[in-house]
């Protein structure tokens, strides 16, 4: 269990390394998304998907993933020529169709439209919290997806309300050469268990994961996971007096 809860959230290879075949079969499932979202003008280009002349782009491909019906979402949102945020989506199915579909409805319902609002001003109230955090004294924007939840037999695992408070507050406290920044945070339950992950520009933190970990989660009987992701964007600081 952990193995593959461990690859499919994971990156298994490093950034310089991954190849650039593969995307076209999830090109047109991004391009129906970007379009659905008020997109106009989107594009297509080598598995890039444009919704102008400029970036960002974003791509994905599936992969499969141990035995059985299972497979991995890999997305990539490139902000430009070097920068890129990597993030993957594990799922399953009665079948690699159905995990294909269930892997990107969960990207859907982590990253997508926290990606929608950062980078593409397309807002969906509902879906992305928007926050002002303070960074080393620096003003930024905080576009912050829901807690998303998956369980054995979709029980509910309540997340623990210390969660974000203290996630900003150690934010707050790092220091960023960057102008845009990118926090997935994973936690995987086994009653007898538990992973938990943060990464921060596709790198893990230690300090954030052990954190997360260390939270006061419920007991459980049966599996539970929980998803976040969270862009922040350095507010441009006007020069006049």
């Amino acid at each position: 269990m952990w193995g593959w809860l461990r690859r499919g959230f994971s990156l298994k290879k490093t950034p310089e390394v991954l190849s650039d075949n593969g995307f076209e079969e999830a090109t047109p499932f991004l391009v129906d998304l970007l379009e659905a979202h008020g997109m106009t003008s989107v594009t297509t280009h080598n598995g890039f998907v444009f919704t102008s002349d400029d970036w960002p782009a974003i791509r994905a491909r599936f992969e499969p993933q141990g035995e059985g019906n299972r497979q991995c979402l890999d997305v990539e949102l490139w902000l430009d020529r070097h920068r890129v945020i990597y993030e993957r989506y594990p799922g399953s199915g009665s079948d690699n169709a159905e995990a294909k579909r269930n892997a990107l409805a969960y990207f859907c319902g982590v990253s997508l439209h926290v990606y929608l609002a950062a980078f593409w001003n397309q807002r969906c109230c509902d879906q992305v919290d928007e926050e002002i955090w303070t960074v080393k004294g620096e003003v930024w924007n905080a576009y912050i997806s829901p807690c998303v939840q998956r369980a054995t037999d979709g029980q509910k695992i309540p997340v623990p309300l210390e969660f974000l408070p203290a996630l900003q507050a150690l934010v707050e406290g790092m220091s960023f050469n960057e102008d845009v920044v990118s926090i997935s945070s994973f936690c995987g339950g086994l009653p007898e268990a538990r992973l938990a992950e943060v990464r921060v520009n596709n790198g893990v933190n230690d300090t954030l994961s052990e954190t997360l970990k260390a939270l006061p989660w419920p007991e459980s009987t049966v599996f539970y996971s929980m998803r976040n992701f969270i862009v922040l964007t350095r507010q441009v600081q006007s020069s006049q007096p």
